[in-house]
């Protein structure tokens, strides 16, 4: 990214990539303590979103190379797990866990809410 360039690198189709600037406000006003004095400036939301682009990017790869191992063709939330593993983020696997079953139990309840509306 050039440092004068407040804006993310397009993507292969031209578009800018990223996340949602309020989505970064809101996680990092959750996070770090008023009195960090942490910048809002735009360069700084671009900088923020290129590194979670990035982190994203490296589980995604990761989680579809432990896929194709298997034999699949897409990613399921045991690769995630897998592949944070594997890159060595054992530290976050148990939040990661906890959250990858609540999924499941929810996707669990829509799917029987969807099946009784077609009776």
């Amino acid at each position: 990214m050039d440092s004068d360039d407040d804006t993310l690198p397009p993507s292969a189709d031209g578009q800018e990539i990223g996340f949602p600037k309020s989505s970064l406000h809101k996680l990092l006003s959750t996070i770090l303590p008023a009195e960090s004095g942490y910048s809002t400036t735009p360069r700084t939301f671009a900088f923020i979103s290129q590194c979670a682009l990035e982190f994203t990017h490296l589980i995604a790869a990761q989680a579809n190379e432990c896929a194709e191992k298997k034999g699949k063709n897409a990613i399921g939330g045991e690769h995630v797990i897998e592949a944070m593993q594997e890159l060595g983020f054992e530290n976050y696997l148990k939040l990661v866990k906890e959250e990858y079953e609540k999924h499941k139990e929810y996707t669990k309840v829509i799917r029987r809410i969807y099946s009784f509306q077609w009776l």
